[in-house]
């Protein structure tokens, strides 16, 4: 019984330090991630939601610019810093991913307003 109820604890308590190592990674600025992953960011992006490690993250961004600006943005700055175009789809939203050597990236556009633009990103390496 006792062994079961440490368990218990330790699973919890892990948990949290899980939580509280995500929310202090949240804190990581646009830049540290393009140095980091190789991704570009249009000016004046803002965090909304993140959740990184050490091998793959998600990032949700605010980007006050037209959609048309941001889309031209990923393709013309992606493909300047290496990034292989694997495959796109557009409707409401615009779906694009991008490969590299061991690493890749899957980024969902999507306008809000005329000029406000969310991306959801997924990266992994």
């Amino acid at each position: 019984m006792r062994l079961t109820f440490l368990f218990f604890f330790l699973v919890i308590f892990l948990s949290g330090c899980r939580q509280q190592s995500l929310r202090t990674r949240a804190k990581t600025s646009l830049q540290e991630i393009e140095a980091k992953c190789d991704i570009p960011f249009p000016l004046a992006s803002r965090i909304v939601q993140s959740d990184l490690n050490d091998s793959q993250g998600f990032l949700r961004i605010k980007v006050p610019q037209s959609f048309e600006e941001v889309k031209s943005f990923y393709e013309t700055e992606m493909e300047r810093l290496g990034w292989r175009l694997e495959a796109t789809a557009r409707r409401d939203k615009v779906f694009y991913y991008w490969r590299k050597p061991r690493r890749w990236c899957s980024l969902v556009l999507t306008s809000l307003k005329p000029l406000l633009v969310v991306e959801d990103l997924f990266i992994g390496f």
